[in-house]
């Protein structure tokens, strides 16, 4: 966490370091781990290291640094809510994550599934989970309405038939960007010939169209990208998303690989019409700020009741306003600027803790 300036200074502010582990924190649970660990508690001043001799919760002298505050506080919360931590209701979306394309030449599966997080989690409000392609049997024990397999190029002959196999077993949605006929060692191979055609690899131009439904949306290919990837042609059906029925389920295929391009709002718009067509539901109906970009929000579902948690990396203080889908209960709150805000409550909805509670203040409402 320590950067510094050109001229050898501290890039961050003590209390800049606080809020930036406490997001760490709250991410961590957010996305279902089992907690987080403070990195150093005490300086180690000794080391000949300018990143490592500067971190640490204690300074060199034995006095705490703001950050301490974040492990106390985190477990006074915890600890008040342990018993919460009981059969997690697991997330219907799912990004398989393509390790194919990220053990290969070509590595494009970093860019990919971060563009998805990105948009999924921050832009539309969606939380999801992942799984690995060499691990699929993950979600023949615990289904998912959508699947989303973004942008990978090459992919595993066995993985692809697994994943096909399940969807057409389990009524998933499985929404595929970019090529899929291309195997783990990037060799053509014959994949849904049967029900797209025959596929033809193409190389994507700086500003291609790609068509969904009545919808024309721009998608742009910029800096490198013209050389890195490409796009796939089935039939005579061009740069259009294809959506038919598999089995029980359905695949939505983008012959673009569209979290590659440069234009985040094509991705989002790709997204909302898969979260559509799969019957995916909404834990959270946001009211107010929503429509920020530097807000993450969702909630945790539990056997006994939910734990809310709320990032911001947002340069200003703003207000949030949800409304429950479940208890109909509406929780409005400040959201600082870089903090975190966490909350947890009973299957009723009411409120049992929360996270600085001599700092937050949540209003409750119901209709």
């Amino acid at each position: 966490m320590y950067v510094e300036n050109p001229d050898g200074r501290a890039k961050r502010s003590e209390h800049e370091l606080r809020s930036l582990l406490e997001r760490k924190y709250a991410y961590a649970f957010a996305t279902g781990g089992a907690g987080a660990i403070q990195w150093i508690w005490n300086t180690n001043f000794y080391m000949d290291n300018a990143n490592e001799s500067h971190i640490g919760a204690l300074r060199a002298d034995g006095t705490e640094k703001p950050e301490a505050d974040v492990s106390y506080h985190f477990g006074q919360f915890i600890g008040e809510i342990r018993d919460l931590f009981q059969d997690r209701a697991l997330e219907e979306i799912v990004a398989v994550f393509p390790y194919s394309n990220d053990f290969s030449n070509r590595k494009l599966a970093f860019d990919a599934t971060t563009r998805l997080t990105r948009v999924l989690s921050y832009q539309l409000n969606l939380p999801f989970r992942a799984v690995s392609e060499y691990h699929l049997e993950a979600l023949e024990q615990n289904p998912a309405r959508l699947i989303i397999l973004p942008s990978a190029h090459n992919f595993e002959d066995a993985a692809w038939v697994k994943l096909i196999d399940m969807v057409k077993n389990t009524g998933a949605t499985l929404l595929v960007t970019g090529p899929i006929g291309l195997n783990a060692y990037w060799q053509e191979s014959d994949r849904l010939t049967d029900l797209l055609g025959k596929g033809e690899l193409r190389n994507v131009r700086r500003e291609e169209m790609l068509h969904l439904g009545d919808k024309a949306i721009p998608v742009s290919f910029g800096h490198r990208r013209i050389a890195e990837v490409s796009k796939e042609a089935r039939g005579e059906a061009g740069d259009q998303v294809i959506d038919i029925p598999l089995g029980q389920g359905r695949l939505i295929w983008s012959p673009l690989p569209i979290e590659l391009n440069e234009r985040t709002e094509a991705v989002a718009e790709l997204y909302r019409y898969a979260v559509e067509a799969a019957g995916c539901k909404l834990d959270l109906e946001w009211l107010q700020g929503g429509d920020l970009a530097g807000v993450y929000g969702r909630k945790l579902r539990f056997k006994d009741g939910f734990l809310y948690i709320f990032v911001s990396e947002y340069a200003l203080d703003t207000t949030i306003q949800v409304k429950d889908t479940d208890t109909s209960k509406t929780y409005q709150f400040t959201l600082a600027q870089e903090r975190s805000v966490l909350f947890a409550t009973d299957a009723a909805g009411q409120i049992t803790s929360v996270y600085r509670p001599h700092e937050v203040e949540i209003a409750v409402s119901e209709e």
